[in-house]
């Protein structure tokens, strides 16, 4: 993965504390989505408008860019841990975890948030529960959703025929390397739910993502605070 560095803020990005023109901009998208069969989509772009974490408003002078495909191919025979309490080291082993999202640099954050998108794939399309609900804070009320989606999922014995979320670009938009806020832009692709009987469920359709992913430091590493539609 290659990271570079922007003097310019990239377009999209968040300015202040504008939740209202988030959830505005979203509002044709849920309408496609509701009423549907449980899907990442809905968890994607419900949870993005609603989830938890402080916001701040610091501006950036500089951004760390990198762009990405997610991706599920990586496979461990190490069962992670379930929670985040089980370890203070705690990271998951399926996929891989990357050395480039282990330390405390604005580098670092962008590789953690294409990593945590990789591994939503991962945990929908195998899929496994206990993967995502680690990576996130105790207020971060997409990630326990995300995580409750997997649960779901599993206990239900269906998955995603394949990758929900393609990733395109990630890029860190403030220098704060305790709260970094990062942008994720991409798409949401048209995947259906395999079932049980082998039928295929419709999930819902193919759209544009842009998020803004507010990460944590804390003692176990980088964690997600909170999702928004940036």
């Amino acid at each position: 993965m290659r990271l570079k560095r922007h003097g310019a803020r990239p377009r999209g990005e968040w300015r202040g504390r504008r939740h209202e023109g988030a959830h505005a901009r979203v509002k044709g998208a849920h309408a496609r989505v509701f009423g549907m069969p449980p899907a990442l989509a809905a968890v994607l772009a419900l949870t993005a408008c609603t989830s938890g974490g402080s916001v701040s408003t610091s501006s950036s002078s500089s951004a760390v860019s990198t762009s990405s495909s997610s991706s599920s191919s990586t496979t461990s025979s190490s069962p992670p841990p379930t929670s985040a309490s089980s370890s203070p080291t705690y990271v998951p082993v399926k996929p891989a975890f990357p050395a480039a999202a282990k330390p405390q640099t604005l580098d670092s954050a962008a590789a953690f948030v294409t990593y945590f998108f990789k591994l939503a794939n991962y945990s929908f399309t195998k899929p496994e529960d206990g993967l995502l609900g680690p990576l996130g804070t105790s207020t971060c009320r997409a990630c326990a959703n995300y995580e409750r989606e997997a649960v779901n999922l599993v206990a239900k014995h269906r998955r995603y025929l394949s990758e929900v979320v393609t990733v395109d670009s990630v890029t860190v938009v403030t220098t704060s390397r305790d709260h970094p806020f990062v942008i994720v832009t991409g798409e949401q692709n048209e995947v259906p739910i395999l079932e049980t009987d082998g039928r295929l469920t419709p999930a819902a359709p193919r759209l544009p993502i842009n998020f803004r992913v507010q990460l944590q430091w804390t003692a176990q590493g980088w964690r997600v605070a909170g999702v928004a539609n940036a």
